[in-house]
């Protein structure tokens, strides 16, 4: 038998959904009829799975070791490059701003040079910072949301990312932003010859092979289009 008591972190979403997350190689069918059979309960009390969470209930595996064990194979952090990467992860991540934090939300100022997610390319990202940041403090066995960026910037690009730490802020973050109550202004920087005032229409052109963008004002852009 295992106990887990349910941390913040992981408060607001339905007991199913994080059982699955919390077992990730357990099927639908599994979890169900384990809950049915009340070899998992909730607060002591037969569930159907669709209770909602709160920090501090208590969820009780009946379960074999091996049996969770088994269940739970597929976790696990994923490798920290921070550190394979220790002089330049230190570098970089020095250069990261908290301009606001709280039990939920995280709001960074990300600096020029840095990824707000993974790309492939084996390149430190925001992602990688956070999971120094708040994983190593707040490391539970019963964790399974991760904390993540909301909104992506540019690698190139400076500015405000923000940053779920618990599954309530996520939710909180991602109505925000459907509702269309968060909104993102770029400022650009000009070098060289004064533009004319007015208002322009560009386009972002992006060259996948070197996994580079760049500004097209729509007369380049309609060019780059005829010879696609």
């Amino acid at each position: 038998m295992k106990e887990i008591g349910v941390p913040a972190s992981e408060a607001g979403q339905r007991l199913d959904k994080y059982l699955k997350k919390y077992m990730p190689v357990a099927g639908n069918g599994f979890i169900y009829k384990m809950l049915r059979k009340k070899n998992i309960t909730l607060n002591g009390h037969k569930s159907d799975g669709k209770e909602i969470l709160k920090e501090g209930d208590r969820i009780k595996l009946f379960l074999s070791d091996e049996t969770i064990e088994k269940m739970r194979a597929a976790g696990g952090t994923a490798p920290d490059k921070r550190s394979k990467k220790e002089p330049e992860a230190d570098k970089i991540f020095s250069a990261i701003k908290i301009l606001y934090e709280d039990e939920d939300l995280l709001f960074i100022d990300k600096p020029a040079g840095l990824l707000c997610q993974e790309d492939g390319s084996g390149a430190l990202s925001v992602n990688d910072w956070l999971r120094a940041y708040v994983d190593d403090h707040e490391a539970s066995e019963a964790k399974t949301y991760r904390p993540a960026v909301c909104n992506r910037l540019d690698r190139n690009t400076t500015g405000v990312v923000m940053v779920a730490k618990t599954y309530a802020g996520a939710r909180f973050l991602t109505d925000m932003i459907k509702e269309h109550k968060i909104r993102k202004y770029y400022l650009a920087v000009e070098e060289g010859e004064d533009l004319p005032q007015g208002r322009f229409e560009a386009y972002l052109s992006k060259e996948r092979s070197i996994n580079k963008s760049e500004v097209l004002f729509k007369e380049a852009y309609a060019k780059l289009l005829e010879h696609t």
